[in-house]
């Protein structure tokens, strides 16, 4: 069997870890030890140009309180969106409510698996002189878990923006994907192609370019994608450039989709 990507490989077999396991189970799992530290920014928000691909958006998403996260965290991109509440150990200086912030970025440092935005950073402080004590100390310890988001519509599962099409690859359409629940991952992203010849219309994986941006070049697409997660499967509709919450059960395995395609497919001219 070939091995596409070796330093995944590596991360998912070779160097498991009850921290990692307690990630993707999320059953009850304790808080996790680790260490901190923040990145500077004019407006103390976050950065346009992580690793993620949420560009513009990565600075204001989550009200700016975002993080760069180790690869244990980042899992090659499947991480991009998650959102985990962490807090500073320190009770001198540290808020029992600690910050909760988005997975924008790729960084590490020695033992550190969060370099925050500065108002994630400042968030975790009891008060002015708290937040001045932590951030010239800069590194400090935290204790972290893995949490449900809450930005954009609270009851949504996924969000979901699409990315304008690249002028000069008039087929090319890239989406980027993120899941707010506090366990699994987007592991697979399909969309509905029309057949010119047969006109038969079927779903055709679309590949995940870096983070959490999925894209495909094909000038029959029909704006509907599936998402799949470890817990199941979600239909949705991707008409629009501003970003849209997408509400799905698929914690009970039902799949939610339409029995229109067929009558929509021309929506695919549309985009």
């Amino acid at each position: 069997m070939a091995i596409k990507n070796p330093i995944c490989f590596l991360l998912y077999v070779l160097i498991p870890s009850f921290a990692a396991f307690c990630l993707a189970n999320n059953n009850d799992c304790p808080s996790i030890s680790s260490k901190a530290t923040y990145y500077k920014t004019p407006d103390g928000q976050g950065t346009p140009n992580g690793a993620c691909g949420l560009k513009e958006w990565g600075k204001s998403i989550n009200d700016g309180k975002v993080a760069a996260v180790s690869s244990k965290l980042f899992k090659c991109g499947k991480g991009c969106g998650t959102c985990f509440e962490v807090k500073c150990k320190d009770k001198k200086w540290c808020s029992e409510k600690g910050t909760k912030l988005v997975v924008t970025d790729y960084g590490e440092g020695p033992e550190t698996d969060f370099i925050m935005s500065p108002k994630a950073f400042a968030e975790m402080a009891k008060d002015k002189e708290s937040e001045n004590y932590l951030f010239k100390k800069s590194v400090v310890e935290v204790k972290y878990e893995r949490v449900k988001c809450h930005y954009y519509n609270e009851g949504s599962d996924f969000v979901v923006k699409y990315d304008k099409k690249n002028s000069s690859w008039p087929d090319y359409i890239s989406l980027i994907i993120l899941y707010k629940g506090d366990e699994e991952y987007v592991e697979d992203v399909k969309i509905f192609v029309k057949d010119e010849k047969d006109k038969k219309v079927e779903l055709v994986p679309m590949r995940r370019a870096y983070g959490a941006v999925w894209d495909i070049a094909n000038h029959n697409i029909i704006p509907m994608v599936e998402i799949k997660t470890g817990k199941g499967v979600c239909f949705e509709w991707i008409e629009g450039v501003e970003p849209k919450t997408v509400e799905c059960d698929i914690r009970s395995g039902h799949l939610k989709q339409p029995v229109n395609i067929s009558e929509r497919s021309s929506a695919s001219h549309s985009m």
